[in-house]
């Protein structure tokens, strides 16, 4: 990004965070949770004076700190929106792999569980389980 895209990009993160509330220190310590491991009150001042330009990974994380109407007044406003969109699919194709895949398991447990319980040998090796439930294995 250009040096005035760096200034409107820093002007509206000043806006948002002063909208939701934030100090820049609150800013950062919410970057630094949200994986921006390097971001303190001096880089949150930085980029609000333009002076830091911001990648697509932290561009995205303030959307998510301060809100989707966050907008950084540039061409890569769409290119965040995609990557944005890219990575939620991703997640979502990664967890639905999981459930899949835990399905999978799930039928397979199951299947097994039902050929146990319909083997008759089952009920040849335990017949108090029989009387248990009130039936008599002569009666059967």
């Amino acid at each position: 990004m250009g040096r005035a895209d760096d200034r409107r990009v820093g002007s509206n993160v000043r806006y948002a965070r002063q909208e939701v509330g934030l100090s820049q220190s609150d800013l950062a310590a919410a970057m630094r949770e949200a994986g921006q491991e390097h971001w303190h009150q001096t880089t949150v001042s930085r980029v609000e004076r333009g002076a830091q330009s911001i990648t697509v990974a932290e561009g995205m994380a303030l959307t998510t700190i301060l809100g989707p109407g966050v907008s950084f007044g540039t061409s890569t406003d769409s290119e965040l929106q995609l990557s944005a969109d890219l990575i939620q699919r991703g997640q979502l194709l990664k967890r639905l792999r999981y459930v899949d895949e835990a399905l999978t398991e799930l039928t397979r447990v199951v299947r097994d569980m039902r050929e146990v319980l319909a083997d008759p040998q089952l009920e040849e090796d335990h017949p108090e389980e029989e009387r248990d439930r009130g039936e008599h294995p002569e009666a059967t």
